[in-house]
């Protein structure tokens, strides 16, 4: 329709000035609503007025038109541009029947065969369209829209090498095609051909340096071929193009997690979520939060405490609302013998109601004992076995705070508690021959034990 419209009015497009130009259109049409009045049998004055209406926008008249032509003769550039027509129309199923007459009458008409094959896919019609597509590429082998739409149907249908041929003869023709670049990436990226993936998204590199997806995606296939730190490289340049990239974060965080760089992964998953959340990525998270929390036992007590502790404020850094991961703090600096702070990060972990507050206070109470507070361990401990009148270990040390205040009564029913719940704990004899020093020295000089379990 294009062609024809310059064709018609090439004499009034002369003149550069607007407003001559819009009423020498204007004349055109007037010219050819007259002369099909006057002629309402040449088809050549319906079909120009019809493409003149087109142009206007006035589409439904167009139609009128063009089909009036069509049927006073049949010549299929009046059943292309009909099919043309209705297609804009949204006349899917029209659309392709004009078109189909258009090629019945002219089988070598080229220009029908994108707009079908594009409109017969729309229907779910693919094996009809790659054939359409497949006569047209006879036709004319190095269309490359036709080419590039070959090669989407016959992916998604999983022609793989169908595909792949046509965006290959796409590149031979046009080698800074990016999109035909990029897509042929895509396709050896999910073929699981990550060296020509790799191949392919270099060259869209040198095609479009500034894109960040172009870096998302190097990013990936490196990571695929477990180059994590030049997979690293690439995700962050993605990430300085575009920050708010929420993949390009959990991705990069992948990486370093392979390169066991586990706070740089907690930081960027927490950044991807950050900007969206997403399940798998919310996950991943998770898994690694608990991960790490595993690692941090482990070092604290296999005395590694040092990097217990980097790890376990690293924790705390990422989820400051999370009381668990306080007391796992407050746990490793007890064990550094680092008892005021892990007094003031346990303290944290109670106002924040960690669901299991007696852990809290007996780790305190652990703490106020080294510290010599013994009044301060005697309230914490008492707290604990209130709440958990169970808990044998804090009836133990309850006992040895007792005793260290010189309260020998309490201390003896505190121990004899701890035998109660626990008669065969390996800390039985001891705690018997405290009782029996206990209640020896009632009327004697009280002798100081030490130590908590």
């Amino acid at each position: 329709m294009n062609k024809l419209r310059k064709a018609l009015l090439f004499l009034f497009l002369i003149c550069l000035n607007g407003s001559v130009v819009l009423l020498a259109e204007e004349d055109l049409y007037l010219k050819y609503k007259t002369l099909v009045q006057q002629f309402p049998d040449n088809p050549v004055y319906h079909y120009n007025l019809g493409i003149i209406l087109a142009e206007r926008g006035n589409l439904s008249e167009a139609e009128k038109e063009v089909e009036k032509a069509a049927e006073l003769e049949e010549k299929p550039e009046f059943y292309y541009s009909l099919g043309m027509i209705r297609k804009d129309l949204g006349k899917v199923d029209e659309a392709i029947v004009s078109f189909k007459k258009a090629l019945s009458l002219k089988p070598d008409y080229v220009d029908v065969f994108l707009p079908l094959a594009r409109l017969l896919h729309k229907k779910g019609k693919d094996d009809e369209a790659l054939r359409y597509l497949e006569s047209g590429l006879i036709l004319a082998p190095d269309n490359v829209d036709m080419l590039m739409l070959d090669a989407r149907i016959s992916g998604e249908m999983g022609l793989f090498s169908r595909t792949i041929n046509d965006l290959k003869h796409v590149v031979q023709i046009d080698p800074s095609n990016l999109e035909a670049h990029y897509f042929l990436y895509q396709v050896y990226f999910n073929l699981g051909n990550f060296d020509l993936a790799l191949k392919e998204i270099f060259f869209v590199e040198t095609l479009d340096p500034r894109n960040y997806k172009v870096y998302l995606e190097k990013g990936r296939v490196l990571q695929k071929m477990k180059r994590y730190s030049e997979s690293r490289k690439a995700l962050e340049k993605a990430i300085k193009l575009n920050p708010g990239c929420s993949i390009c974060y959990s991705i990069l965080a992948m990486d370093l997690y392979f390169l066991k760089d586990y706070a740089g992964a907690l930081l960027n998953f927490k950044k991807s979520l950050q900007i969206h959340y997403d399940e798998t990525v919310a996950s991943n998270y998770s898994k690694l939060l608990s991960y790490i929390s595993a690692v941090t036992l482990d070092m604290m007590n296999g005395s590694n405490l040092d990097k217990a502790e980097k790890y376990a404020r690293l924790l705390v850094q990422v989820e400051p609302a999370n009381p668990s991961y306080m007391v796992l703090l407050g746990m490793v600096l007890l064990n550094k013998g680092e008892c005021e702070e892990s007094i003031r990060i346990l303290s944290e972990a109670v106002e924040k109601e960690y669901s299991k507050p007696e852990v809290v206070y007996y780790n305190q109470g652990i703490c106020y004992f080294k510290l010599g507070k013994y009044n301060e361990a005697e309230k914490v401990y008492e707290k604990v076995v209130r709440k958990r009148p169970d808990f044998a270990e804090a009836w133990y040390n309850l006992g040895s705070t007792y005793e260290k205040e010189g309260k020998k009564e309490k201390a003896i029913l505190a121990y004899l508690r701890f035998i109660s719940l626990k008669p065969d704990s390996t800390l039985v004899p001891l705690v018997k021959h405290k009782i029996s020093v206990l209640r020896g020295s009632l009327t004697h000089t009280s002798t100081s034990v030490d130590g908590q379990p």
